[in-house]
């Protein structure tokens, strides 16, 4: 069945059912278009607020299943002193519709108005079409006051995607995150998507390339990490390697050894699904270094082969989340972005010994002033 809208034309004759058939096809087109590119929910305001036992529905607009537009103008107070005191009570918000502004003048008798108004009720019961009475919030009566409001069932009205969307930028915003502090996705450069924070994945991760630190990824999992040379701790010397700027700091010595063992460890820890920290390991693993070269040496030769097993891991290995001891939880894969950044730093307060200490700063991420000499 096909769809009509009126058309006019000089010295036609109209009726109240013409006028009608025009306000019904552009309600209707309205209503269908809020119903199939949206879905239901509150736009904005109806925030709820408390004042002894009455219950504050701001001002706002929202959007019920049917496309129907729900528009309350003006704060609304709901009393709730004689709802039963401990009983879950449901705020909420309904369109609704009626004739209105009745008139008798010339002869004719009728309503020359619809009012489409918001009604705002407070029950005990919940709404069987969640859709049609949008829930604002769900609240117990204590006393003579109210207890905290449970937003849980609180519905934003939103957008249908279809299949094919195209934009620029995306950010992901949630109430109570700083505008500079809300994660977006961009494209970075042809075929690689930028996303500007921590990822956390709950469930499989499914992935072609996943690439860690690397623009231009060529494998399954591509990660490179600044740094990977041996460069800051090999420009320790065995006659300094004691120094440290201060009696609270650690010893260039140290450093280096905690350097190469740390990114092992880290690397180890993905690899076996588990971090556990085990101070007489590490003083071992440590005590295995009598020089310099012995510390380049495990490193060129440990740092790689781990590096391979990190990469020939399979997504279902990388995405389950790991507890590091307490303080974390994520997946796998995002403690290989906090082992490279752990390892950047002790590079960095290394590197502002060597001068200090009577080295030369070797080319770590990028020329150093002192190969220029």
């Amino acid at each position: 069945m096909s769809t009509k809208r009126m058309n006019y034309y000089d010295h036609q004759f109209l009726g109240a059912a013409d006028f009608k058939a025009e306000q019904d096809y552009h309600v209707n087109m309205r209503r269908m278009h809020n119903k199939l590119l949206h879905t239901w929910g509150v736009l904005d305001g109806l925030e709820v607020t408390a004042t002894g036992t009455t219950v504050n529905v701001a001002a706002g607009r929202a959007i019920d299943g049917d496309g129907c537009e729900i528009i309350l103008n003006d704060r609304t107070p709901l009393d709730l002193s004689q709802q039963t005191a401990g009983t879950p009570i449901f705020i909420t918000i309904a369109y609704k519709e009626s004739p209105s502004d009745h008139t008798a003048e010339a002869g004719g008798e009728g309503d020359t108005r619809i009012e489409e108004a918001a009604e705002v009720k407070a029950s005990t019961t919940a709404p069987t079409e969640k859709s049609k009475t949008l829930i604002l919030a769900k609240v117990t009566r204590t006393g003579t006051t109210l207890g905290a409001f449970d937003l849980s069932e609180l519905t934003r009205a939103g957008v249908v995607i279809g299949s094919n969307v195209t934009v620029e930028k995306l950010t992901l915003k949630k109430t109570g995150v700083a505008d500079n502090a809300q994660p977006f996705l961009t494209c970075g450069a042809a075929n690689l998507a930028a996303f500007n924070a921590n990822v956390s994945v709950n469930g499989t991760l499914s992935t072609g390339i996943l690439s860690i630190g690397d623009p231009n990824p060529v494998q399954k999992l591509s990660i490179k990490v600044p740094g990977t040379n041996t460069g800051a701790f090999a420009s320790v010397k065995n006659d300094n390697r004691d120094y440290k700027p201060d009696a609270k700091s650690r010893t260039a010595w140290d450093l280096a050894t905690h350097l190469a063992t740390a990114d092992i460890w880290f690397m180890d820890s993905i690899l076996n699904g588990a971090f556990e920290w085990d101070p007489e390991k590490v003083k071992q693993a440590e005590a295995q270094f009598k020089s310099v070269d012995d510390i380049v040496a495990f490193y060129k030769k440990t740092f790689p082969e781990k590096l391979k097993a990190l990469r020939a891991l399979p997504g279902d290995r990388l995405t389950p989340s790991i507890s590091f001891f307490g303080n974390f939880n994520w997946p796998a894969v995002q403690y290989i972005g906090f082992a490279n950044n752990h390892s950047m730093h002790h590079r960095g307060q290394l590197a502002a010994y060597l001068r200090a200490m009577g080295s030369r700063v070797p080319n770590i991420y990028g020329p150093s002033a002192d190969d220029k000499e």
